[in-house]
């Protein structure tokens, strides 16, 4: 996840669509196909079609998303 912000602060697109994919396997083993789809869509705009103008904001959307999946795993740890 901090790899993932520093990439984005950085605007190192490359990386990002990097850790964008390593990411994947992570948020699918849990069933968040919703991230899933939006990690790919993120990765394809880094890596492959190269539209780093689109991916700034779309970069923070996800962000923002990653955070709040975190906080709610944290929660559900703390009262299990």
């Amino acid at each position: 996840m901090q790899q993932i912000r520093l990439s984005i602060e950085n605007e190192n697109w490359e990386a990002f669509g990097e850790k964008a994919h390593r990411a994947i396997p992570s948020f699918k083993y849990f069933g968040l196909d919703s991230t899933v789809e939006k990690l790919i869509q993120l990765e394809n705009m880094a890596l492959k079609k190269k539209l780093y103008h689109e991916l700034p904001k779309r970069a923070q959307i996800l962000l923002v998303e990653m955070d709040e999946i975190i906080k709610q795993a944290e929660k559900a740890a703390l009262t299990d």
